[in-house]
Protein backbone atom coordinates (compact mmCIF):
# COMPACT_ATOMS: atom_id res chain seq x y z
CA UNK A 1 0.00 0.00 0.00
CA UNK A 2 2.81 2.43 0.98
CA UNK A 3 4.76 1.61 -2.19
CA UNK A 4 1.67 2.30 -4.31
CA UNK A 5 1.16 5.68 -2.56
CA UNK A 6 4.81 6.69 -3.11
CA UNK A 7 4.53 5.85 -6.81
CA UNK A 8 1.44 8.08 -7.17
CA UNK A 9 3.17 10.99 -5.40
CA UNK A 10 6.26 10.58 -7.62
CA UNK A 11 4.06 10.58 -10.73
CA UNK A 12 2.29 13.79 -9.66
CA UNK A 13 5.63 15.52 -8.97
CA UNK A 14 6.92 14.41 -12.37
CA UNK A 15 3.85 15.87 -14.13
CA UNK A 16 4.17 19.24 -12.39
CA UNK A 17 7.92 19.35 -13.04
CA UNK A 18 7.37 18.66 -16.72
CA UNK A 19 4.76 21.41 -16.93
CA UNK A 20 7.07 23.87 -15.20
CA UNK A 21 9.85 23.14 -17.67
CA UNK A 22 7.52 23.45 -20.63
CA UNK A 23 5.85 26.73 -19.67
CA UNK A 24 7.76 29.71 -21.05
CA UNK A 25 8.52 32.77 -18.94
CA UNK A 26 6.38 35.51 -20.50
CA UNK A 27 7.03 38.65 -18.48
CA UNK A 28 9.03 40.37 -21.24
CA UNK A 29 7.79 38.39 -24.22
CA UNK A 30 7.00 40.61 -27.25
CA UNK A 31 8.27 43.75 -25.48
CA UNK A 32 10.53 45.94 -27.57
CA UNK A 33 13.64 47.39 -25.99
CA UNK A 34 12.43 50.96 -26.57
CA UNK A 35 9.34 50.21 -24.45
CA UNK A 36 11.44 48.67 -21.72
CA UNK A 37 13.78 51.66 -21.73
CA UNK A 38 10.91 54.12 -21.49
CA UNK A 39 9.73 52.29 -18.38
CA UNK A 40 13.11 52.92 -16.75
CA UNK A 41 13.19 56.71 -16.80
CA UNK A 42 14.57 56.92 -13.29
CA UNK A 43 17.57 54.78 -14.12
CA UNK A 44 20.84 56.64 -14.51
CA UNK A 45 23.01 54.00 -16.17
CA UNK A 46 24.93 56.33 -18.47
CA UNK A 47 23.70 56.83 -22.06
CA UNK A 48 20.82 54.38 -21.67
CA UNK A 49 17.53 56.10 -22.32
CA UNK A 50 18.41 58.38 -25.23
CA UNK A 51 20.11 56.12 -27.81
CA UNK A 52 17.79 54.88 -30.54
CA UNK A 53 20.60 52.81 -32.05
CA UNK A 54 21.15 51.04 -28.73
CA UNK A 55 17.42 50.46 -28.28
CA UNK A 56 17.24 48.86 -31.75
CA UNK A 57 20.15 46.58 -30.95
CA UNK A 58 18.59 45.59 -27.61
CA UNK A 59 15.32 44.83 -29.39
CA UNK A 60 17.19 42.27 -31.48
CA UNK A 61 18.36 40.67 -28.24
CA UNK A 62 14.86 40.77 -26.71
CA UNK A 63 13.59 38.97 -29.81
CA UNK A 64 16.30 36.31 -29.59
CA UNK A 65 18.53 37.43 -32.49
CA UNK A 66 21.78 37.20 -30.56
CA UNK A 67 23.84 34.91 -32.79
CA UNK A 68 23.40 31.68 -30.82
CA UNK A 69 24.13 28.49 -32.75
CA UNK A 70 23.56 24.84 -31.90
CA UNK A 71 26.70 23.56 -33.68
CA UNK A 72 30.35 24.53 -34.06
CA UNK A 73 29.96 25.33 -37.77
CA UNK A 74 27.58 28.17 -36.77
CA UNK A 75 25.10 27.40 -39.55
CA UNK A 76 21.95 26.64 -37.59
CA UNK A 77 20.93 29.65 -35.48
CA UNK A 78 18.97 29.12 -32.26
CA UNK A 79 16.33 31.74 -31.55
CA UNK A 80 16.02 32.42 -27.81
CA UNK A 81 13.81 35.47 -27.12
CA UNK A 82 13.37 36.78 -23.59
CA UNK A 83 10.80 34.72 -21.75
CA UNK A 84 11.37 31.46 -23.59
CA UNK A 85 12.64 28.11 -22.32
CA UNK A 86 14.77 27.43 -25.40
CA UNK A 87 18.01 27.17 -23.42
CA UNK A 88 17.24 24.27 -21.13
CA UNK A 89 18.68 20.89 -20.25
CA UNK A 90 22.45 20.55 -20.64
CA UNK A 91 22.71 22.01 -24.15
CA UNK A 92 25.93 23.65 -25.28
CA UNK A 93 25.68 26.64 -27.60
CA UNK A 94 28.09 28.53 -29.83
CA UNK A 95 28.56 32.18 -30.78
CA UNK A 96 30.33 33.65 -33.76
CA UNK A 97 32.22 36.91 -33.58
CA UNK A 98 30.85 39.20 -36.27
CA UNK A 99 34.22 40.96 -36.61
CA UNK A 100 36.69 38.07 -36.71
CA UNK A 101 34.39 35.18 -37.60
CA UNK A 102 35.92 33.01 -34.85
CA UNK A 103 33.69 30.94 -32.56
CA UNK A 104 33.44 30.02 -28.90
CA UNK A 105 31.04 27.85 -26.91
CA UNK A 106 29.75 27.19 -23.41
CA UNK A 107 26.74 26.48 -21.20
CA UNK A 108 23.55 28.51 -20.88
CA UNK A 109 24.21 31.63 -18.78
CA UNK A 110 27.85 31.98 -19.86
CA UNK A 111 27.26 31.66 -23.57
CA UNK A 112 24.06 33.71 -23.57
CA UNK A 113 25.70 36.65 -21.75
CA UNK A 114 28.68 36.43 -24.12
CA UNK A 115 26.33 36.35 -27.11
CA UNK A 116 24.48 39.45 -25.87
CA UNK A 117 27.76 41.31 -25.34
CA UNK A 118 28.99 40.21 -28.77
CA UNK A 119 25.74 41.36 -30.37
CA UNK A 120 26.06 44.81 -28.77
CA UNK A 121 29.80 45.37 -29.28
CA UNK A 122 31.23 42.81 -31.76
CA UNK A 123 33.38 41.36 -28.97
CA UNK A 124 32.94 38.55 -26.49
CA UNK A 125 34.23 38.06 -22.98
CA UNK A 126 35.28 34.43 -23.36
CA UNK A 127 38.80 33.07 -22.95
CA UNK A 128 39.62 33.57 -26.62
CA UNK A 129 38.85 37.29 -26.67
CA UNK A 130 41.31 40.17 -26.51
CA UNK A 131 38.59 42.67 -25.58
CA UNK A 132 40.65 45.38 -27.24
CA UNK A 133 37.71 47.80 -27.21
CA UNK A 134 36.66 47.13 -23.62
CA UNK A 135 37.69 47.71 -20.03
CA UNK A 136 37.27 45.79 -16.77
CA UNK A 137 35.54 48.43 -14.62
CA UNK A 138 35.03 46.29 -11.49
CA UNK A 139 37.31 43.43 -10.44
CA UNK A 140 36.62 41.28 -7.40
CA UNK A 141 34.37 41.84 -4.41
CA UNK A 142 31.70 40.08 -2.40
CA UNK A 143 28.66 42.31 -3.02
CA UNK A 144 27.09 44.61 -5.60
CA UNK A 145 25.98 48.12 -4.65
CA UNK A 146 24.59 51.23 -6.34
CA UNK A 147 27.54 53.35 -5.18
CA UNK A 148 30.00 50.79 -6.51
CA UNK A 149 28.30 50.85 -9.93
CA UNK A 150 28.16 54.65 -9.97
CA UNK A 151 31.82 55.03 -9.02
CA UNK A 152 32.85 52.56 -11.73
CA UNK A 153 30.60 54.20 -14.35
CA UNK A 154 28.76 50.95 -15.11
CA UNK A 155 26.31 51.41 -17.99
CA UNK A 156 23.82 49.45 -20.05
CA UNK A 157 25.35 46.42 -21.73
CA UNK A 158 28.01 45.77 -19.08
CA UNK A 159 28.87 42.07 -18.75
CA UNK A 160 28.97 40.71 -15.18
CA UNK A 161 30.76 37.51 -14.15
CA UNK A 162 30.36 36.02 -10.66
CA UNK A 163 32.28 33.11 -9.17
CA UNK A 164 32.47 31.05 -5.98
CA UNK A 165 36.18 31.42 -5.19
CA UNK A 166 37.45 34.03 -2.71
CA UNK A 167 40.48 34.79 -4.88
CA UNK A 168 38.06 35.68 -7.72
CA UNK A 169 39.17 32.77 -9.89
CA UNK A 170 36.51 30.89 -11.81
CA UNK A 171 34.53 28.10 -10.22
CA UNK A 172 32.56 26.78 -13.16
CA UNK A 173 30.16 24.79 -11.00
CA UNK A 174 28.73 27.92 -9.34
CA UNK A 175 29.73 30.83 -11.59
CA UNK A 176 27.07 32.92 -13.34
CA UNK A 177 27.07 35.54 -16.12
CA UNK A 178 24.57 38.25 -17.00
CA UNK A 179 24.34 41.63 -18.77
CA UNK A 180 23.19 44.89 -17.14
CA UNK A 181 20.17 46.66 -18.66
CA UNK A 182 20.01 49.52 -16.16
CA UNK A 183 20.03 50.44 -12.48
CA UNK A 184 19.20 53.11 -9.93
CA UNK A 185 19.42 53.42 -6.16
CA UNK A 186 16.60 50.94 -5.65
CA UNK A 187 16.99 48.17 -8.20
CA UNK A 188 18.89 46.60 -11.10
CA UNK A 189 17.56 45.07 -14.31
CA UNK A 190 19.63 42.57 -16.23
CA UNK A 191 19.44 39.83 -18.88
CA UNK A 192 20.46 36.33 -17.93
CA UNK A 193 19.90 32.72 -18.84
CA UNK A 194 19.54 29.58 -16.74
CA UNK A 195 19.28 31.57 -13.51
CA UNK A 196 17.12 28.89 -11.90
CA UNK A 197 18.45 25.79 -13.68
CA UNK A 198 15.55 25.71 -16.15
CA UNK A 199 17.46 27.43 -18.97
CA UNK A 200 15.05 30.39 -19.15
CA UNK A 201 16.22 33.58 -20.86
CA UNK A 202 14.76 36.60 -19.13
CA UNK A 203 15.14 40.17 -17.93
CA UNK A 204 15.27 40.25 -14.12
CA UNK A 205 14.43 43.26 -11.97
CA UNK A 206 15.80 42.96 -8.44
CA UNK A 207 16.67 45.18 -5.50
CA UNK A 208 20.38 45.39 -4.66
CA UNK A 209 19.73 43.19 -1.63
CA UNK A 210 17.93 40.62 -3.77
CA UNK A 211 20.70 40.75 -6.39
CA UNK A 212 23.35 39.98 -3.77
CA UNK A 213 21.22 37.28 -2.18
CA UNK A 214 20.66 35.60 -5.54
CA UNK A 215 24.06 36.11 -7.19
CA UNK A 216 26.84 36.53 -4.59
CA UNK A 217 26.54 36.42 -0.80
CA UNK A 218 23.37 34.37 -0.77
CA UNK A 219 24.99 31.39 -2.50
CA UNK A 220 28.66 31.83 -1.69
CA UNK A 221 29.69 33.57 -4.90
CA UNK A 222 31.93 36.60 -5.36
CA UNK A 223 32.21 39.16 -8.15
CA UNK A 224 34.90 38.18 -10.63
CA UNK A 225 34.64 41.19 -12.95
CA UNK A 226 32.38 43.65 -14.74
CA UNK A 227 33.39 44.41 -18.36
CA UNK A 228 32.10 47.11 -20.68
CA UNK A 229 33.30 48.90 -23.86
CA UNK A 230 35.42 52.02 -23.64
CA UNK A 231 33.62 55.37 -23.99
CA UNK A 232 35.23 55.94 -27.36
CA UNK A 233 34.16 52.59 -28.77
CA UNK A 234 30.66 52.82 -27.29
CA UNK A 235 30.16 56.23 -28.89
CA UNK A 236 31.45 54.98 -32.24
CA UNK A 237 28.62 52.41 -32.17
CA UNK A 238 25.77 54.35 -30.55
CA UNK A 239 26.65 58.02 -30.87
CA UNK A 240 27.69 60.58 -28.29
CA UNK A 241 24.29 61.38 -26.83
CA UNK A 242 23.85 62.54 -23.27
CA UNK A 243 21.78 60.56 -20.80
CA UNK A 244 18.22 61.86 -20.49
CA UNK A 245 17.11 59.82 -17.53
CA UNK A 246 16.12 62.91 -15.54
CA UNK A 247 17.65 61.38 -12.44
CA UNK A 248 17.81 63.80 -9.54
CA UNK A 249 21.16 62.37 -8.49
CA UNK A 250 24.02 62.40 -10.98
CA UNK A 251 27.49 61.33 -9.91
CA UNK A 252 30.73 63.12 -10.84
CA UNK A 253 31.85 60.32 -13.14
CA UNK A 254 28.61 60.53 -15.11
CA UNK A 255 28.98 64.31 -15.30
CA UNK A 256 32.49 63.97 -16.66
CA UNK A 257 31.30 61.39 -19.16
CA UNK A 258 28.56 63.73 -20.38
CA UNK A 259 31.13 66.47 -20.78
CA UNK A 260 33.23 64.09 -22.87
CA UNK A 261 30.21 63.44 -25.07
CA UNK A 262 30.26 67.04 -26.18
CA UNK A 263 34.02 67.00 -26.78
CA UNK A 264 34.92 68.44 -23.41
CA UNK A 265 38.35 68.31 -21.85
CA UNK A 266 38.62 64.73 -20.64
CA UNK A 267 41.13 65.49 -17.87
CA UNK A 268 39.31 65.22 -14.55
CA UNK A 269 39.86 64.03 -11.00
CA UNK A 270 37.76 62.75 -8.15
CA UNK A 271 37.60 66.23 -6.71
CA UNK A 272 36.46 68.17 -9.77
CA UNK A 273 34.91 67.78 -13.19
CA UNK A 274 37.10 69.13 -16.00
CA UNK A 275 36.03 72.36 -17.66
CA UNK A 276 34.69 72.18 -21.18
CA UNK A 277 37.32 73.40 -23.65
CA UNK A 278 35.92 76.66 -25.19
CA UNK A 279 37.71 75.86 -28.45
CA UNK A 280 35.82 72.59 -28.81
CA UNK A 281 32.36 73.68 -27.72
CA UNK A 282 31.09 76.52 -29.87
CA UNK A 283 27.83 77.06 -27.96
CA UNK A 284 28.69 79.51 -25.20
CA UNK A 285 26.61 82.07 -23.36
CA UNK A 286 24.08 83.56 -25.75
CA UNK A 287 21.04 84.17 -23.54
CA UNK A 288 20.06 84.95 -19.98
CA UNK A 289 19.64 81.68 -18.06
CA UNK A 290 17.20 81.46 -15.18
CA UNK A 291 15.01 79.02 -13.29
CA UNK A 292 11.39 79.50 -12.27
CA UNK A 293 9.38 76.93 -10.39
CA UNK A 294 6.56 75.33 -12.41
CA UNK A 295 7.99 76.83 -15.61
CA UNK A 296 9.72 75.12 -18.50
CA UNK A 297 13.34 74.33 -17.62
CA UNK A 298 15.90 75.86 -20.00
CA UNK A 299 18.27 73.32 -21.51
CA UNK A 300 21.07 73.09 -24.06
CA UNK A 301 24.82 73.01 -24.56
CA UNK A 302 25.22 76.52 -23.15
CA UNK A 303 23.77 75.21 -19.86
CA UNK A 304 26.10 72.19 -19.97
CA UNK A 305 29.04 74.50 -20.60
CA UNK A 306 28.07 76.61 -17.60
CA UNK A 307 27.63 73.57 -15.35
CA UNK A 308 30.99 72.03 -16.22
CA UNK A 309 32.74 75.37 -15.64
CA UNK A 310 31.14 75.54 -12.19
CA UNK A 311 32.27 72.00 -11.42
CA UNK A 312 35.80 72.89 -12.47
CA UNK A 313 35.72 75.76 -9.97
CA UNK A 314 34.73 73.33 -7.21
CA UNK A 315 30.98 73.97 -7.08
CA UNK A 316 28.98 70.75 -7.13
CA UNK A 317 26.27 70.80 -9.76
CA UNK A 318 24.65 68.08 -11.90
CA UNK A 319 26.00 68.43 -15.45
CA UNK A 320 22.68 67.46 -17.03
CA UNK A 321 22.28 70.33 -19.57
CA UNK A 322 19.22 71.59 -17.62
CA UNK A 323 19.06 74.94 -15.81
CA UNK A 324 17.18 73.38 -12.88
CA UNK A 325 16.74 74.45 -9.25
CA UNK A 326 20.05 72.86 -8.27
CA UNK A 327 21.92 74.87 -10.93
CA UNK A 328 20.21 78.12 -9.88
CA UNK A 329 21.14 77.41 -6.24
CA UNK A 330 24.81 76.86 -7.14
CA UNK A 331 24.82 80.07 -9.21
CA UNK A 332 23.61 81.93 -6.11
CA UNK A 333 26.53 80.46 -4.14
CA UNK A 334 28.97 81.63 -6.81
CA UNK A 335 27.38 85.08 -6.94
CA UNK A 336 27.66 85.45 -3.16
CA UNK A 337 31.34 84.45 -3.29
CA UNK A 338 32.01 87.09 -5.98
CA UNK A 339 29.91 89.85 -4.34
CA UNK A 340 27.37 89.80 -7.18
CA UNK A 341 23.61 90.03 -6.84
CA UNK A 342 22.61 86.55 -5.67
CA UNK A 343 19.50 86.03 -7.80
CA UNK A 344 20.38 82.68 -9.39
CA UNK A 345 20.19 84.21 -12.87
CA UNK A 346 23.16 83.90 -15.22
CA UNK A 347 23.49 87.15 -17.12
CA UNK A 348 26.55 88.76 -18.69
CA UNK A 349 28.13 89.84 -15.36
CA UNK A 350 27.81 86.38 -13.83
CA UNK A 351 29.00 84.72 -17.01
CA UNK A 352 32.08 86.96 -17.27
CA UNK A 353 32.89 86.34 -13.59
CA UNK A 354 32.78 82.57 -14.17
CA UNK A 355 35.00 82.84 -17.26
CA UNK A 356 37.52 84.99 -15.38
CA UNK A 357 37.59 82.58 -12.42
CA UNK A 358 38.20 79.60 -14.72
CA UNK A 359 40.97 81.46 -16.54
CA UNK A 360 42.68 82.34 -13.24
CA UNK A 361 42.51 78.75 -12.03
CA UNK A 362 43.92 77.40 -15.30
CA UNK A 363 46.80 79.88 -15.17
CA UNK A 364 47.54 78.91 -11.56
CA UNK A 365 47.48 75.21 -12.46
CA UNK A 366 49.77 75.76 -15.44
CA UNK A 367 52.19 77.76 -13.32
CA UNK A 368 52.22 75.07 -10.64
CA UNK A 369 52.68 72.32 -13.23
CA UNK A 370 55.89 73.93 -14.54
CA UNK A 371 57.63 73.76 -11.15
CA UNK A 372 60.29 71.12 -10.42
CA UNK A 373 60.94 69.48 -7.08
CA UNK A 374 63.61 67.09 -5.80
CA UNK A 375 63.11 63.72 -4.17
CA UNK A 376 66.06 62.76 -1.97
CA UNK A 377 66.64 59.15 -0.89
CA UNK A 378 68.11 58.45 2.57
CA UNK A 379 69.41 54.88 3.11
CA UNK A 380 68.57 55.28 6.84
CA UNK A 381 71.44 53.14 8.16
CA UNK A 382 72.02 51.31 4.91
CA UNK A 383 74.19 51.96 1.87
CA UNK A 384 73.84 52.61 -1.87
CA UNK A 385 70.79 54.89 -1.77
CA UNK A 386 69.49 55.94 -5.23
CA UNK A 387 70.55 59.30 -6.63
CA UNK A 388 68.34 62.35 -6.11
CA UNK A 389 65.39 62.50 -8.49
CA UNK A 390 63.86 65.65 -10.05
CA UNK A 391 60.08 65.54 -10.65
CA UNK A 392 57.55 67.89 -12.24
CA UNK A 393 55.03 69.23 -9.73
CA UNK A 394 51.79 67.26 -9.38
CA UNK A 395 52.73 64.86 -12.18
CA UNK A 396 52.55 61.16 -11.41
CA UNK A 397 56.16 59.92 -11.62
CA UNK A 398 57.73 56.58 -10.73
CA UNK A 399 60.24 56.42 -7.89
CA UNK A 400 63.65 54.87 -8.58
CA UNK A 401 63.64 51.08 -8.83
CA UNK A 402 67.14 50.93 -7.32
CA UNK A 403 67.15 49.90 -3.66
CA UNK A 404 69.73 50.42 -0.88
CA UNK A 405 71.43 47.57 1.01
CA UNK A 406 72.00 46.88 4.71
CA UNK A 407 73.60 43.81 6.17
CA UNK A 408 71.21 41.78 8.27
CA UNK A 409 68.12 43.65 7.05
CA UNK A 410 65.54 43.39 4.27
CA UNK A 411 64.47 46.57 2.42
CA UNK A 412 60.71 47.14 2.85
CA UNK A 413 60.26 50.39 0.89
CA UNK A 414 60.33 54.17 1.38
CA UNK A 415 58.66 56.32 4.05
CA UNK A 416 58.23 60.04 4.60
CA UNK A 417 59.33 59.65 8.24
CA UNK A 418 62.78 58.49 9.34
CA UNK A 419 61.32 56.45 12.21
CA UNK A 420 58.49 54.86 10.23
CA UNK A 421 57.96 51.15 10.89
CA UNK A 422 55.91 50.73 7.71
CA UNK A 423 56.74 51.89 4.18
CA UNK A 424 54.59 54.48 2.41
CA UNK A 425 55.83 53.51 -1.07
CA UNK A 426 57.45 50.53 -2.75
CA UNK A 427 60.46 51.03 -5.04
CA UNK A 428 59.15 52.05 -8.47
CA UNK A 429 55.76 53.27 -7.14
CA UNK A 430 54.27 56.38 -8.73
CA UNK A 431 53.89 59.51 -6.60
CA UNK A 432 53.00 63.20 -7.05
CA UNK A 433 55.05 65.91 -5.35
CA UNK A 434 54.30 69.56 -4.61
CA UNK A 435 57.48 70.30 -2.61
CA UNK A 436 60.99 68.95 -2.08
CA UNK A 437 60.85 65.76 -0.01
CA UNK A 438 63.20 63.20 1.55
CA UNK A 439 62.23 59.54 1.58
CA UNK A 440 63.77 57.22 4.17
CA UNK A 441 64.46 53.53 3.73
CA UNK A 442 62.36 51.23 5.91
CA UNK A 443 64.19 48.12 7.09
CA UNK A 444 63.09 44.84 8.59
CA UNK A 445 65.65 42.92 10.63
CA UNK A 446 66.33 39.45 9.31
CA UNK A 447 65.58 36.60 11.69
CA UNK A 448 68.58 35.03 13.45
CA UNK A 449 69.26 31.77 11.68
CA UNK A 450 72.33 29.69 10.82
CA UNK A 451 72.32 29.11 7.08
CA UNK A 452 75.64 27.22 6.73
CA UNK A 453 76.92 24.84 9.41
CA UNK A 454 80.66 24.23 10.13
CA UNK A 455 82.10 20.96 8.85
CA UNK A 456 84.31 18.22 10.38
CA UNK A 457 88.05 18.86 9.93
CA UNK A 458 90.77 16.37 8.97
CA UNK A 459 94.31 17.75 9.04
CA UNK A 460 97.97 16.92 9.61
CA UNK A 461 99.67 18.20 12.74
CA UNK A 462 101.13 21.62 12.06
CA UNK A 463 98.80 22.45 9.18
CA UNK A 464 96.44 25.45 9.03
CA UNK A 465 92.74 24.64 9.33
CA UNK A 466 89.52 26.72 9.01
CA UNK A 467 86.19 26.72 10.85
CA UNK A 468 83.30 28.53 9.07
CA UNK A 469 79.69 29.35 9.84
CA UNK A 470 77.13 31.57 8.05
CA UNK A 471 74.01 33.16 9.59
CA UNK A 472 71.32 35.76 8.94
CA UNK A 473 70.37 38.49 11.38
CA UNK A 474 71.53 41.96 12.33
CA UNK A 475 74.58 43.06 14.34
CA UNK A 476 75.84 39.50 14.66
CA UNK A 477 78.71 38.41 16.96
CA UNK A 478 80.46 35.02 16.92
CA UNK A 479 82.07 32.97 19.71
CA UNK A 480 83.76 29.58 19.17
CA UNK A 481 83.98 26.92 21.87
CA UNK A 482 85.99 23.67 22.06
CA UNK A 483 86.10 20.50 24.14
CA UNK A 484 89.18 18.25 23.93
CA UNK A 485 88.98 14.49 23.68
CA UNK A 486 87.83 12.85 26.89
CA UNK A 487 86.55 16.13 28.41
CA UNK A 488 82.91 17.06 29.05
CA UNK A 489 83.67 20.76 29.56
CA UNK A 490 83.45 23.45 26.88
CA UNK A 491 86.00 26.24 26.79
CA UNK A 492 85.65 29.64 25.11
CA UNK A 493 88.26 29.99 22.34
CA UNK A 494 89.53 33.60 22.59
CA UNK A 495 90.79 35.40 19.51
CA UNK A 496 88.43 33.53 17.18
CA UNK A 497 85.34 35.81 17.29
CA UNK A 498 84.65 35.67 13.57
CA UNK A 499 82.30 33.81 11.22
CA UNK A 500 85.40 32.28 9.63
CA UNK A 501 88.38 31.59 11.85
CA UNK A 502 91.76 29.88 11.30
CA UNK A 503 94.26 28.04 13.54
CA UNK A 504 97.23 25.61 13.37
CA UNK A 505 96.41 22.02 14.29
CA UNK A 506 98.53 19.97 16.74
CA UNK A 507 98.43 16.44 18.10
CA UNK A 508 96.38 17.45 21.19
CA UNK A 509 93.49 18.43 18.90
CA UNK A 510 92.72 14.89 17.81
CA UNK A 511 89.06 14.07 18.56
CA UNK A 512 88.46 17.67 19.74
CA UNK A 513 84.87 18.97 19.44
CA UNK A 514 84.07 22.53 18.21
CA UNK A 515 80.89 24.67 17.83
CA UNK A 516 80.03 28.35 17.29
CA UNK A 517 77.50 30.46 19.18
CA UNK A 518 75.97 33.32 17.10
CA UNK A 519 74.26 36.25 18.86
CA UNK A 520 72.28 39.12 17.25
CA UNK A 521 71.94 42.75 18.36
CA UNK A 522 68.82 41.94 20.41
CA UNK A 523 70.66 39.34 22.50
CA UNK A 524 69.14 36.29 20.81
CA UNK A 525 71.58 33.38 20.45
CA UNK A 526 71.76 30.20 18.40
CA UNK A 527 74.36 27.37 18.45
CA UNK A 528 75.81 25.70 15.39
CA UNK A 529 76.23 21.97 14.92
CA UNK A 530 79.16 20.38 16.78
CA UNK A 531 82.01 19.21 14.55
CA UNK A 532 84.99 16.91 15.17
CA UNK A 533 88.69 17.57 14.47
CA UNK A 534 90.84 14.58 13.40
CA UNK A 535 94.64 15.04 13.42
CA UNK A 536 96.72 12.47 11.52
Amino acid sequence: MMKSFKKKVAAIILVFTSLALAVPYHEFDQVYAASHINDSKKMNAYDYTSSTELANKLTQIFNGSVGLYSNSSCKSQTKAPLGCSKLNGSNKFYIKNSTTGSTTFGWQCYIYANAVYNTLYNEWVGNASSLKHSNVVIRGGSTFSYRQFVDAGVRVGAYVRTTANKDCSYNRSKAHSFVILGYNEEYVTYIDGNSDGRGLVRANKLSWKELNKGQTTGIGRRICHVVQPTDKYFESLYGSKKASSGSAKADSKTSAAVANDVSANSESSKAETAAVDPEKIKVKYSRVLSYKKNSKVLSGNDVLYLQTELNYLGYKVNANSKYDSNTAKVIKQFQNDKNLTADGITGSKTWNAIENAVSEKKNANNKSASKKFTVKYNANGGENAPANQVMTANKSTALSKNVPTRKGYTFEGWAKSKKAAKADYKAGSKIKVSANITLYAVWKAEALKITQQPEDVKAASGSRVAFKVKATGCNLTYKWYYSKAGSSEWTYWPGHDYASTYATANDSWNEMKVYCEVTDGSGNSVKSDTVTVSVE
